[in-house]
């Protein structure tokens, strides 16, 4: 018995200790960092050499912030600055004639006030035929206009080291399969239902962490799921791992070599978008299908490119074949339980 105890004890360790070393690379992650203002610039204005542009190219495909400041940034490269200075200088020419003329003439009393009449404005070439803005969120116009210009949706990359390690089979119907739900996922609910593999004759205890900081454990359960009764903090990683108690020990899951079950709870900016997205324009899939990506979460931004079927646009098809073919997608639902 008492070989029986220690046995354990040093599995228990050993699990102990892989877990340990998972919470350590997972505080070291860092989210990648974006270009700076001047290679902005630079490429607003073509001044970048060929290296830099090409590196500049590669992170505006997968970002969607710098790519939204390059499209807030290219209506300024579009003014026609020394045209509009030739225009408001024959416009005071064309004031200071019509003064003299009127000193010069005999007085008499005007039957209607002179109007001074303004030049009339060049359209700059990039903005011609602009088609209009269907949202009054200027933000939303712009990621679909990204969209549709790129034939890509603007992915958040910030967040793709959630994905490290082995991946996990889902969704292949295959009897048995571990699945760890969520892991390695953006979810938009902020009480989040957890589930697991069985493990025969077992009892469970879940605790949830953000960092090293316990914010959740349940009672002992006896099914393999459950919701943690207080709402988790919006823009935060969480891992959750599950402690199995059966006749022949304890174990902790998921257990090397699958990686720790980790998640991320929607924002509350995009978590708002997406509200009154689905409310105000619930047929609008390509909006959707764009704040579902900048969002994080590619599953749904996939199910909208779906709904979308087949459109004439040959804008709308290239994003499809692109976006539909991406091997990064997680094709398994994601529990959206409390999601409004």
């Amino acid at each position: 018995m008492d070989e029986h105890l220690t046995d354990e004890r040093l599995r228990q360790l050993r699990n102990d200790t892989a877990r340990l070393r998972e919470l350590l690379a997972y505080e070291s992650a860092e989210p990648p960092s974006h270009v700076t203002e001047e290679e902005l610039f630079g490429w607003v204005d073509g001044t970048l050499d060929d290296a830099a542009r090409e590196q500049v190219r590669a992170h505006l495909d997968e970002c969607a912030i710098c790519s939204g400041e390059v499209a807030d940034l290219l209506p300024l490269r579009a003014r026609p600055r020394q045209r509009s200075t030739w225009i408001w200088a024959a416009a005071a020419a064309a004031v200071l004639a019509l003064a003299l003329l009127l000193v010069l003439r005999p007085h008499r009393a005007p039957t209607q006030p002179p109007v001074a009449r303004a030049p009339r404005p060049v359209t700059p070439p990039q903005q011609e035929n602009k088609p209009s803005q269907p949202y009054a969120n200027a933000e939303w116009n712009a990621l679909v206009a990204q969209a549709l210009a790129s034939g890509r949706l603007p992915h958040r990359a910030d967040i793709a080291w959630l994905r490290r390690g082995p991946e996990i089979l889902r969704g292949d119907g295959e009897e048995g399969a571990e699945t760890f739900r969520p892991s390695g996922a953006v979810i938009e609910p902020d009480r989040p239902e957890l589930s697991w593999p069985p493990v025969a004759g077992a009892r469970y205890a879940v605790s949830i962490y953000r960092g090293d900081v316990l914010v959740a454990r349940s009672e002992t359960l006896t099914r393999e799921r459950w919701t943690p009764p207080r709402s988790l903090d919006r823009g935060s990683v969480y891992l959750w791992q599950v402690e199995a108690t059966s006749a022949s020990g304890s174990q902790i899951l998921p257990a090397p070599p699958t990686p720790p079950a980790r998640f991320f709870v929607l924002d509350r900016r995009d978590h708002d978008d997406l509200v009154i997205a689905r409310r105000e324009h619930p047929d609008d899939h390509l909006l959707l299908a764009a704040l579902y990506a900048r969002a994080g979460m590619e599953a749904e931004a996939q199910e909208q490119l779906r709904a979308l079927g087949n459109l004439s646009d040959p804008r709308v098809q290239r994003i499809q074949a692109h976006e539909l073919g991406r091997s990064s997608y997680h094709p398994a639902p994601i529990t959206t339980n409390g999601a409004q």
